[in-house]
């Protein structure tokens, strides 16, 4: 179903299910036609359906409906109730990347809906600092969140010996939010013969930096992922030039600190359980 004009009527959409068409729109407005809401509940739907930067100006309700294809509302506006209560994707999960609800209560049971446990799944990316790793994982379970372990993470690429880089997708597409711990675990200095005269001492003498894996999974998270990759950053390290401008959480010893670890998962739409004073 595409469509070459800027309005389309809910009943539009309705028909086009109804004859197993797949729905591809970008860019329109779905406004109150014959009918006042869209209801698709309690459905099958044997149809793509992919509704991109669209706005929908009636109230959306697909409780109960089974997907049996991809699902996109990516970048989609719902002004009104939005109701997807017990529906199933079967295929995958639906893209929710940049949808914006009516208000920041529909948007939370929106999401809870439509995507379930999830909200709670955070991939974690770290080096040998055990004792910081532990006490991250601690803190992201007391406030109702769950790690990927990395055993589940391989499960999840339903491989018997998968890549390194397919435990890595798995995860991140499993994962609500991405936090990436950056510690100085390694010690490293530029070599003298490329030194240039107004180089900093970090670049003249040994200066911690994180593990190679975790700056390589830093920009693979950043680049799959940017709205939901946290970075938490422990103590000094070498300044990662293609990482400046990014604002990182300066974790210290403080509950402030932590708290704004929180606020930020928050604010990648994992399901936090926190209340805020």
């Amino acid at each position: 179903m595409l469509k070459d004009k800027c309005v389309v009527y809910p009943e539009e959409i309705l028909e086009a299910v109804d004859r197993g068409e797949d729905i591809f729109l970008t860019e329109f407005s779905i406004q109150e036609g014959a009918l006042s809401e869209l209801m698709l509940t309690e459905t099958i739907v044997n149809s793509v359906i992919r509704l991109v930067c669209c706005s929908f100006q009636i109230p959306v309700k697909f409780s109960g409906t089974k997907f049996l294809k991809d699902v996109s509302f990516k970048g989609t506006r719902f002004t009104k109730d939005a109701d997807f209560s017990k529906c199933e994707f079967l295929k995958s999960q639906p893209e929710i990347d940049g949808v914006e609800f009516q208000n920041r209560e529909t948007r939370k049971k929106a999401l809870r809906q439509l995507l379930g446990r999830k909200l709670r799944k955070v991939w974690i990316v770290h080096g040998r600092n055990e004792q910081l790793r532990d006490r991250i994982f601690n803190f992201i379970r007391s406030i109702g969140l769950e790690p990927i372990e990395f055993g589940e993470a391989i499960a999840l690429t339903r491989k018997a010996a998968p890549y390194i880089g397919e435990v890595l997708d798995a995860a991140f597409d499993n994962a609500q939010a991405v936090v990436v711990l950056l510690t100085g675990d390694d010690e490293a200095r530029l070599r003298s013969e490329y030194l240039r005269s107004n180089d900093p001492d970090y670049e003249r003498n040994l200066a911690y930096q994180p593990r190679p894996n975790v700056i390589f999974e830093a920009g693979m998270a950043l680049a799959k992922e940017r709205e939901r990759t946290i970075l938490v950053q422990s103590g000094f390290i070498r300044p990662i030039s293609d990482m400046q401008g990014i604002h990182v959480v300066r974790l210290d010893d403080t509950l402030s600190s932590l708290s704004e670890l929180a606020r930020r998962l928050e604010n990648a739409d994992c399901d936090v359980d926190v209340k805020w004073d």
